[in-house]
């Protein structure tokens, strides 16, 4: 084991032997790092306590747990968050996605009553839309689902097609604004 209290100043790379990395804990105290992390499991920032199945975790007590910055004079270059999906088990083949593949989510989740899980109240996500008909297409829609009280299982609730359209209490909207339900009003 090896615990440093104070700080490292280092000009090249640092090379740990990937076989003996279980867990990687990077202090809140950090204020910068530059390079690459590669670990066995998983690596914490701000954390050595892992929750969920993240890789990498990240946590905090009061403030942004992740800030995704840009600086650029391109106007189209802003922060972004990019998910990559491949139908292929083994890290680093590409194989190609079909109609109805997750191409990513994000969830919203929060501490029960009970105290032993954070239970799943919302999720975006991005699904295949269609056949994958060329090099350069990829049709795809997006899906917002949240969970009604008593319930920690999203149900769709808004869906907006490769072709636009947009559905609200429906999996097949068939128009621009298609609203289904108890309620069909559509007020705007």
């Amino acid at each position: 084991d090896l615990y440093i209290g104070g700080n490292i100043f280092v000009n090249d790379d640092i090379v740990l032997d990937e076989a003996r990395v279980q867990n990687l804990i990077v202090n809140p105290g950090v204020s910068t790092f530059h390079g690459e992390i590669h670990a066995l499991d998983k690596v914490g920032i701000g954390t050595d306590t892992f929750e969920g199945s993240g890789q990498l975790q990240v946590s905090t007590d009061d403030s942004d747990g992740l800030d995704i910055n840009a600086y650029s004079s391109t106007a189209a270059n802003g922060g972004r968050l990019t998910f990559y999906r491949s139908n292929n088990e083994t890290i680093g083949i590409g194989t190609s996605v079909a109609n109805g593949d997750s191409l990513g989510r994000i969830d919203w989740r929060g501490y029960n009553e009970n105290g032993n899980v954070w239970n799943q109240g919302a999720t975006i996500e991005a699904e295949v839309d269609g056949v994958i008909a060329a090099a350069s297409s990829m049709p795809s829609r997006l899906v917002f689902k949240t969970s009604e009280s008593g319930s920690v299982t999203p149900t769709e609730r808004l869906r907006i097609t490769s072709a636009g359209d947009v559905g609200i209490g429906t999996t097949n909207p068939t128009g621009e604004d298609c609203v289904e339900g108890v309620n069909t009003v559509l007020a705007v």
